[in-house]
């Protein structure tokens, strides 16, 4: 992202208010005033460094700048801007709903949500009339989550649609039966639509608890056949990950496009967007923009948000599977090794066939007598259900 464009995505909603400069008019004139509003604001807020801007060098890289600013909100809609640095030394928190910052006057920790989403969730914490929970109701129990650093764990969201409204509780029920959460999500049908939330848990724990919960589902429940709106994200503990493995592991997902698309099942859409500029200095940031293939959630967590939701469970294995064989090749290869003809070969060695049996024969099919349509997910049928 170039400099000008963070300023714009950044400041948008609010230079305004303070200068009254139009962000919207690209002219000499309102960039020159946006210039003064960055010198003056900006560039002390993070310690004078780099240093003033001047319009020879808008279009420079924007990480070249380290502009890792982040706008915290305290009372009455007043913010100051601030580096990761500084908000790990202040008393601020993250609110995931509406992805901001915010000083602790302004954030129920109970919640763990700004007080403006505390007070819109409220009906939402509420069971509705098909007797499902709104979105993250249940903050006690995610709270209680905590993985252990040590070793690598995975927690699944898979986002289902019930075929018949008047099994919603009954699904429902076997959900948290199976010891899963179960809640309502916006982008789901407000009636059908129930996302499926499992605790963080090693690779051989998921395979074992979903596999049983889908069995459980079975021709009750559909995520395939729901469309590519629907989706299967796996998180994965930062903490088990140095910063550098990290770095490594972004860069992959969002340099191997193609290969991601045909493992996932649908292509890019703009909830799980690739960045192909990601570098491994990425990394250092707590969170960042939600809507990405692998988005930093928090501190302890990133998300892979790029598969389509399936009920099958060798699908669901598959792309299991594929997070954590990208874990384990990026531990062990450079940045420079990061690429998909690499990792395929990587693949077929070391047992790995084995280790990754859904996510081999997926990349590695076997010839058919019938040709196939040449597109990148020509193969992936409504079978996957």
């Amino acid at each position: 992202m170039k400099l000008k464009q963070y300023i714009t995505k950044t400041l948008r909603e609010h230079i305004s208010e303070y200068s009254g400069i139009d962000i919207s008019k690209d002219t000499d004139t309102e960039w020159a005033a946006i210039f003064k509003f960055y010198n003056e604001k900006v560039v002390p807020a993070i310690g004078g460094y780099p240093g003033p801007i001047r319009p020879t060098n808008i279009d420079t890289d924007v990480y070249a700048f380290h502009c890792d600013l982040t706008l915290v909100y305290g009372r009455g809609g007043a913010y100051d801007l601030m580096t990761e640095s500084q908000r790990q030394d202040s008393d601020v928190y993250y609110c995931g709903d509406c992805d901001d910052w915010y000083y602790s006057a302004e954030f129920n920790e109970d919640a763990n949500r700004c007080n403006r989403c505390a007070e819109d969730c409220d009906d939402d914490d509420e069971t509705d009339s098909y007797g499902v929970p709104g979105y993250q109701a249940d903050q006690a129990t995610r709270r209680s989550w905590k993985p252990d650093p040590k070793i690598p764990h995975y927690g699944v969201e898979l986002e289902t649609l019930v075929k018949d409204s008047n099994a919603v509780n009954r699904v429902y029920q076997k959900i948290v039966d199976h010891g899963f959460l179960g809640e309502r999500d916006g982008s789901l049908d407000s009636r059908r639509g129930i996302e499926i939330v499992g605790k963080p848990m090693t690779f051989e724990a998921n395979r074992d608890a979903w596999t049983d919960l889908l069995g459980a589902l079975r021709g009750q429940v559909i995520g395939w056949m729901a469309g590519t709106g629907y989706g299967m994200h796996v998180s994965v503990n930062r903490k088990n990950l140095s910063r550098l493995h990290q770095g490594k592991f972004l860069v992959f997902i969002h340099a191997n496009k193609s290969l991601c698309e045909r493992v996932a099942g649908r292509k890019e859409v703009h909830w799980c967007a690739y960045h192909a500029g990601k570098k491994v200095t990425d990394a250092r940031a707590t969170h960042d923009d939600k809507y990405q293939a692998v988005s930093l959630r928090s501190e302890e967590r990133m998300e892979v948000r790029i598969f389509r939701s399936t009920l099958s469970p060798e699908g669901f294995m598959r792309n299991l599977e594929f997070v954590a064989a990208a874990i384990a090749f990026t531990r062990s290869h450079g940045i420079g090794q990061l690429r998909e003809t690499v990792f395929r070969e990587w693949l077929k060695t070391g047992g790995r066939r084995k280790d990754y049996p859904n996510l081999f024969a997926k990349l590695n099919p076997k010839p058919r007598a019938v040709e196939q349509s040449p597109d990148v997910l020509g193969d992936l049928t409504p079978t996957e259900e």
